[in-house]
């Protein structure tokens, strides 16, 4: 059979693959995918932050179940429009924008099914507790909706790196995984290790994110490994040290640990710095592991600003700062939390500047990368121990 046998036929598989990948990436041109990608992580942060306002408020359960409300009622309506608008990008070479437009529609139609209900209604009266924990699942289904996009335009475009391709395949189970979390955190009767690991797995969502961003910027997408890296395993360090603080940090929330140690802010409730329980001795292990990020941070924070300064990276010099002044706002956060007795607003801006702080050390990581260095720039001071890529390593 040759190459010109039913492979290439105009109806084929393949041939419909191959076009409405094309479509795709007509639609989702460098820009729009880039645009789509920043603002996933923006909107995962603001995921986060509304997050932040669930536990504090006792809202957890204000939505007792967890499903969606339409099924697959509206994407039995979508799939002929999405089938309608193939067969006119197929068909029409004057009308393929209407095509693209109604394929366009045909998806979202799809993405109506999977919006979240709170007892029974996908659009209740928000007030009281439902305010916070439905308008944190509406929010987590925006963000599924952004990763849909990204994980569609890495894969449709034709200059798309295959490393970051996977890492969108990468971004999009784990939102899938982080929604399923929050959904057996619910069914199970608020379960604290699978509270913890929907708050960590958010987390660790946004700093993909941010690396993905970085990778599919126009002008860098196409070769994301090609440029000088410096040493940043302490930066690196930092940012594991700060997921660790997280974690600890969400297993006394989920465990109920928060004042446990009532509003000493130095000790736990005269029982000096190491009590007998086995929560307080966990509650007190975060407050230790806080100051520690904090030196941690602060060091590698000034040791970065000065190393990208010296490399010809004035940008990452500048953003080096960042993680100095979070860290700062977040060990004296996460103490007015114990001395005030958790107060929600301050509750909620410890959860959202943790997370601010992971994100802005993972950017400063990447930046120390080659994606760090701006076209058409040569570094002044690459690092001996690590050569220039070769093309085939997946390096950010």
């Amino acid at each position: 059979m040759t190459a010109s046998g039913p492979d290439n036929a105009g109806g084929s598989p393949l041939t419909l693959l191959t076009t409405l990948r094309s479509a795709i990436a007509k639609l989702l041109t460098p820009r729009v995918l880039f645009v789509s990608s920043v603002l996933t992580g923006i909107a995962t942060w603001l995921m986060l932050l509304i997050g932040g306002t669930v536990n504090p408020t006792g809202s957890s359960l204000a939505c007792a179940d967890w499903s969606f409300k339409w099924g697959m009622a509206t994407t039995a309506v979508a799939l002929p429009v999405i089938g309608l608008g193939i067969a006119i990008f197929l068909l029409s070479k004057t009308k393929r924008n209407l095509g693209i437009a109604l394929g366009g529609l045909g998806v979202a139609l799809v993405a109506v099914d999977f919006i979240p209900v709170c007892n029974g209604d996908p659009f209740p009266a928000m007030t009281g507790g439902v305010l916070y924990e439905h308008g944190h699942r509406l929010w987590g289904w925006l963000v599924g909706v952004l990763t849909t996009l990204t994980l569609l335009g890495s894969w449709a475009a034709p200059n798309v790196a295959s490393g970051t391709r996977w890492m969108a395949l990468a971004a999009f189970l784990l939102v899938i995984a982080q929604g399923a979390l929050g959904g057996l955190t619910v069914l199970l009767g608020l379960n604290p290790y699978l509270s913890t690991a929907h708050l960590v797995v958010g987390y660790g969502f946004l700093a993909l994110m941010i690396v993905l961003s970085w990778r599919l910027a126009p002008s860098r997408r196409a070769e994301p490994t090609r440029g000088a890296r410096f040493p940043r395993g302490l930066l690196l360090f930092a940012a594991l040290l700060t997921l660790a603080q997280i974690l600890l940090g969400g297993i006394i929330r989920h465990f109920g640990a928060g004042m446990i140690c009532g509003t000493d802010p130095i000790g736990c409730g005269g029982q000096g710095l190491w009590p007998e329980m086995a929560l307080q001795q966990l509650h007190m292990l975060h407050r230790f592991l806080g100051y520690a990020v904090l030196v941690v941070v602060a060091y590698a924070s000034v040791k970065a600003r000065r190393d990208a300064a010296a490399a010809g990276r004035p940008h990452i010099a500048m953003l080096a700062w960042v993680p100095l002044v979070l860290v700062t706002a977040q060990v004296a956060l996460g103490l007015v939390t114990v001395v005030s007795g958790k107060i929600v607003w301050v509750v909620t801006l410890h959860t959202a500047i943790g997370g601010l702080l992971l994100g802005v050390l993972t950017a400063v990581w990447v930046g120390f990368g080659p994606l760090g260095e701006r076209r058409g720039q040569t570094s002044s001071r690459p690092s001996a121990s690590s050569p220039p890529p070769t093309g085939h390593e997946v390096v950010v």
